[in-house]
């Protein structure tokens, strides 16, 4: 009789033993492990039917079934508590999974409105690169257009930008003169002077310098150079452009006037009669040796 009672109690409490896991089966959706576990259990249940049958026709029970069966009745009892204690650390692990899963959802939302923003800034910038290409090409356009030379130069003096009237009139490429000095190509005599009025540059006061230049065929060319500073956000003279307009006519014609001014007054002061002029408030301004 207490074989009987032993195997029922340990039945009962795999009986149990087996609803709790598919109960937690079910509720946690972990099929695979906990199916296994039931599977087990079950199998366990069928071992104490099988011994309770053996028990009920009579059959004799010997010292080690008994043995065998408090131990099973023992491991039913581990079993139970096992299972039974395994469910608040699966609601606690399933609620911490929840958290953990809004948690990663409102980081990803965070990521995605952050990846929008930064896509929709990397267009915006895309546009504003574009736009500035489109302007950059427009002002090369118009620069190269020029007749007048053109260059911009750091305040050291190497050349960063030249127009192609400025390559035209030093018979070189642009990628030959990116680098240069801008006093390489000037007249020995010329390039104390300019630096010294470059010296005097301030983003307020552009300065004009005037430069003689052989070409290869010996003639003298004369150029205005007007430098004009460019400055950071900080103030700085950064790199400073420079315009040159070829005055070679003008220069020629004020020392032809110079020349025949020169020419008259050597008439007049040979004249054998007297000679002489007053500007508007009758003041001698010339006479010659005769007076």
């Amino acid at each position: 009789m207490e074989i009987q009672i032993i195997l029922l109690v340990s039945l009962a409490l795999q009986f149990i033993a087996a609803v709790l896991a598919l109960r937690l089966a079910w509720q946690y959706r972990q099929q695979h492990a906990w199916v296994l576990i039931t599977g087990a259990v079950s199998l366990m249940v069928l071992r104490r039917l099988f011994s309770l049958s053996h028990t009920m026709d009579g059959s004799h029970v010997d010292t080690f079934f008994w043995i065998a069966e408090i131990i099973g009745l023992a491991l039913s009892v581990f079993l139970l508590w096992g299972i039974a204690s395994i469910g608040p650390l699966l609601r606690t692990l399933r609620r911490t999974q929840d958290e953990l899963e809004q948690h990663v959802a409102a980081r990803t939302a965070e990521l995605s409105r952050a990846n929008a923003a930064l896509q929709e800034e990397i267009a915006e910038r895309e546009n504003v690169a574009e736009a500035l290409r489109a302007s950059e090409a427009r002002y090369r356009t118009v620069v190269n257009d020029q007749t007048d030379l053109i260059c911009r130069y750091l305040p050291d003096g190497t050349l960063t930008f030249a127009n192609e009237a400025y390559c035209q009139f030093y018979g070189h490429p642009l990628d030959k003169l990116i680098g240069l000095s801008i006093f390489q190509n000037m007249p020995e005599e010329d390039i104390d002077r300019v630096k010294r009025i470059i010296g005097r540059l301030d983003a307020d006061n552009p300065v004009t310098v005037t430069e003689h230049h052989t070409t290869r065929d010996g003639r003298v060319s004369w150029r205005q150079w007007t430098h004009r500073a460019i400055l950071d956000a900080q103030g700085q003279i950064v790199e400073i452009q420079a315009t040159a307009r070829d005055i070679t006519r003008q220069r020629l014609m004020d020392e032809a006037m110079r020349e025949r001014e020169a020419q008259l007054r050597l008439m007049v002061q040979n004249l054998p009669v007297m000679v002489d002029a007053l500007d508007e408030n009758t003041v001698f301004v010339m006479w010659n040796r005769e007076c």
